[in-house]
Order: structure tokens, then sequence, then C-alpha cells
């Protein structure tokens, strides 16, 4: 009986706080409401919402307490835009805390589905940034299974195609990609003679590209629907190299890549054409082209300083040294 009085108290203690916390944080519930349904239905949230430091750590303290308390439904708004801001902070264990008390507030109110979608979702991006793969792949099964439109799942598929590639599943990672690709409206080659045609038209496309490279490359702009789809298969495309290059041989990874490459060249260089930049310095070195790839992945490196893109810069500097490596260009490759 004490240790049943005492647990209750401690409730008790703990919803005080929170309850105490909500009429001093300066904004409502429909505020938090408005914040969420901002982001369209099933898209990835953006900024996280505007709020004062202070406030901030209403945010968090009403989430704890509230969940504490054995009110997790009333911790969930608070835990979910908390968990938003810990994830843009990079504060990930923090942010992993939060989702899940989002996650259990959820259940217990049987939100609406495009609500438990995002906590599924962000909650399993945060587990793999933690290195907890298989959690985080079951969170993102969950997440699948709750979305809507093609584009959204084919979002979610290409997430755990990287799962199942960081985890040796070659095989699992490249269906991944394919289911997430066929949803885009872009299928691939079933077979190897399709596979052959598919990497002519590409291989014709990369050749205009270079002899005609003002007249045919960078003239679409990424802010619109088509450019925004057409970067997302780049990006698909960009993964499937990767499960191809040590399971799928030659012909498949060639294809796969030009048809990054390809994609990413109609637009202004970004991400998506730096990092196709870099991967071709290890095709062309495979052929073997080396000095064509030491020279693209040049391209690569100038692109990703220009973003400010410290990963993409060590990317494209490591696979222009093994090209430079290949070619015999050694003093290059050291400096």
């Amino acid at each position: 009986m004490v240790d049943h009085l005492s647990a209750a108290k401690v409730c008790n203690h703990n919803l005080c706080i929170a309850e105490v916390a909500e009429k001093e944080c300066g904004f409502t519930l429909a505020d938090i409401d408005q914040h969420i349904r901002s982001t369209p239905e099933f898209e990835e949230p953006g900024e996280p919402m505007t709020l004062t430091r202070r406030q901030w750590q209403r945010v968090f303290d009403m989430a704890w307490f509230f969940d504490a308390a054995g009110q997790t439904e009333r911790a969930l708004p608070y835990a979910l835009i908390a968990a938003e801001r810990a994830w843009t902070q990079n504060a990930y264990e923090v942010a992993e805390q939060q989702f899940d008390i989002a996650r259990r507030g959820a259940e217990i109110k049987l939100s609406r589905a495009a609500l438990r979608f995002r906590i599924a979702e962000g909650l399993g991006d945060v587990l793999v940034m933690r290195g907890m793969y298989d959690r985080g792949n079951l969170h993102l099964e969950t997440a699948r299974q709750l979305a809507e439109g093609n584009l959204v799942q084919a979002r979610v598929d290409s997430k755990r195609g990287w799962i199942a590639y960081k985890t040796g599943d070659m095989d699992g990672s490249s269906t991944h990609f394919h289911r997430a690709l066929k949803a885009t409206g872009s299928p691939v080659p079933s077979n190897l003679f399709r596979q052959l045609l598919a990497v002519s038209r590409e291989g014709v496309i990369q050749i205009l590209h270079t002899w005609f490279p003002r007249i045919l490359t960078g003239k679409r702009s990424s802010d619109t629907a088509r450019g925004t789809l057409e970067l997302f298969r780049a990006a698909l495309h960009d993964g499937l190299g990767y499960p191809y290059f040590f399971a799928r041989g030659p012909v498949p990874v060639l294809w796969t890549h030009l048809r990054h490459m390809n994609l990413a060249e109609k637009y202004q260089p970004g991400k998506e054409l730096g990092r196709a930049y870099a991967y071709h310095a290890v095709v062309m070195t495979a052929i073997p082209m080396a000095d064509r790839g030491a020279r693209y992945a040049e391209r690569a490196f100038d692109i990703h300083t220009a973003s400010g893109d410290r990963f993409g810069q060590g990317h494209a500097r490591s696979f222009n040294t093994m090209s430079l490596t290949t070619s015999g260009r050694f003093r290059e490759a050291v400096g």
C-alpha cells in the first residue's frame, strides 16, 4: 500500500509540474496543431515551431512530466514538436525519447494516420542515425503501412533500401529501391536485354551531354514539381547503384549510374549532381577511363564546396584519389 501511495503521489506531483508549465508556456495546443497541420500530410516536416528559448524548455518539460504522470496522451503534441526540434539540433537520443513518448500517446488517442505516420517515420529516422538499424526499420515499416500516395511510399522504401544496404542485405536493398522507382513511374528494366537497351539509351544521352553541355545541361529549375520528382528519381538511382555494385554486375551498375547522372545534369548543380560526378569517377576508373573519372571527381568537389557540404567534399576527394592512383598520377593523389 505504501508503495502504491508513493507512486500515486509521484504521478500527481509530475502532473502538477506539467500543468503549471502548460499554464506558463505562452502558447496553446491550437498553435501546436496549426504548426503540425501546416506540413502537408505525409510529407517530412521542415523547420521546427517558432518559439523562444524559454518556451522550448517548457515544451520538453511538459512532454516529460505529462508522460511521467501517466498521461501520455496529453504529452503527445508537446513530445512531437520537441522530438522534431531535437532532431534538427542533432540531439538524437533526446529525439528518440520524445518520439517514443509521442508514439505511445498516439496509440492511446488513436490519432489520425498522418500523425502516426509522421511519428513512425521520425522515430525510424532517429534510430537509424543512432545505428539501431533493426529497430529503425521496424518503425519505417509501420510508416510504410500508414503512408498514402506513391511518392510517400517511395520515400520510405528508399530509406529502407539504405538500411538494407548498410546491414549487408544487397538483394533486400535492391528490392526496396526497385519498389520505390516503380512507385515514381520509373520501373527498373526486368532482364538483361532490356538493361542493355537502357544502357545504350543512357550512354547516348551522356555522350550528347558531354559534347553539348551548354545546350543540354543545367537548364531546368529544381523548384518545380517536375524538378522535385526527377531529382528524387535521381537520388533513388544513386541509392540503387550501391547494392548493384556489390551484387548485380557491370551492366546494371552502368545503367543506374548513367540514369542518375543524366537526370541530375538537366538541373543546376546541386547535391545530386555532385554525388553523380563523384560516383562517375568509380565507374570510369573501372572501364578504364581513370582520367575522365578524376576530372569529374574534381567537378564534384567544386559543387560540394560551393554548397558547404563537407561530407560531399570528402566523398569526391576519396574517389578522385582512387582515379588518380589508378592512372599513375601519384603525386596528385597524395596532394
